[in-house]
């Protein structure tokens, strides 16, 4: 069965469709606890072709939860970072497949730095329809779904829709731990000063995890200066998008699609669509 995230199929509430990914959800939280035993103590790195760092835990994630799906989603496709990558004249064969990161932020990982995430997106009509980014330090799973909002999980415990954040007088601009552009940043930073005429304070965090602190309100704003490969952004995407987000290419010439032949999302721009 193909299960249409952000349609209904007969199926009018987001509690019929959280229960849908409740089993899906499960096997992430315990994979996400089988990388955390392996954190600081069991790791191995080699380097891929694209001289890339890859962990013995991207391939634990990658093997545990593609059997997971494939269990529980027998009918949709994985692309995962660490699996195959099928052609593109496959991947326009499909109608919707999971864009998976098995562990977004392996270099974070490697460096000890807590900010790693497991990245699951369900793409649908060439847009995330559902998302899912688990913190396996923290034990916390964010799970977006189209049109119906966002929902928080903590170590598998209920899963109940985000609340409204706390007001700070401050602005927060998430950057990339490792991609950012220093001099660019810091040109936007005072045009925000300028526009909001509030103080902004710069927070450098890695992986997707900044979407999700986004999602939650923890910032206000993110700019990705790099272009990134769609099991990057696809969870999280749906997070921001489900939070209120904005979401569009730093170059306006660039469009924003999934399923691309190069599967590249170009740099973006991520602001409340009430930002003043």
């Amino acid at each position: 069965m193909i299960f249409w995230f952000g349609t209904t199929l007969g199926l009018g509430y987001h509690k019929t469709m959280i229960d849908i990914l409740l089993p899906l959800l499960a096997d992430v939280a315990k994979v996400g606890d089988m990388a955390y035993e392996k954190y600081r103590s069991d790791v191995k790195v080699s380097l891929k072709d694209n001289q890339t760092p890859v962990t013995n835990v991207d391939h634990l994630i990658h093997n545990e939860l593609s059997q997971s799906l494939s269990h529980f989603f027998p009918d949709i496709p994985i692309i995962s970072e660490e699996g195959a990558i099928p052609s593109f004249n496959e991947r326009q064969k499909m109608d919707a497949y999971w864009s998976f990161d098995p562990l977004d932020g392996t270099v974070d990982f490697i460096e000890e730095t807590d900010h790693f995430v497991i990245s699951l997106g369900y793409i649908s009509n060439q847009m995330p329809t559902m998302g899912i980014l688990h913190h396996p330090v923290s034990g916390k799973s964010w799970v977006a779904i189209k049109n119906r909002g966002v929902f928080v999980q903590h170590h598998g415990g209920e899963i109940v829709p985000i609340q409204p954040p706390i007001p700070r007088e401050d602005y927060v601009l998430l950057v990339s731990a490792h991609r950012n552009d220093e001099d660019l940043c810091n040109v936007i930073v005072r045009q925000r000063e300028r526009e909001l005429n509030r103080s902004v304070r710069v927070e450098r965090i890695g992986s997707a995890l900044k979407l999700a602190y986004l999602a939650e309100g923890l910032g206000d704003e993110y700019i990705r200066f790099t272009p990134m490969k769609e099991w990057d952004f696809a969870a999280g995407h749906c997070l921001v998008n489900e939070a209120g987000f904005s979401v569009s290419p730093l170059d306006p010439s660039d469009v924003l699609a999934y399923g691309t032949k190069e599967l590249r999302i170009p740099p973006v721009s991520i602001r409340k669509k009430n930002h003043s």
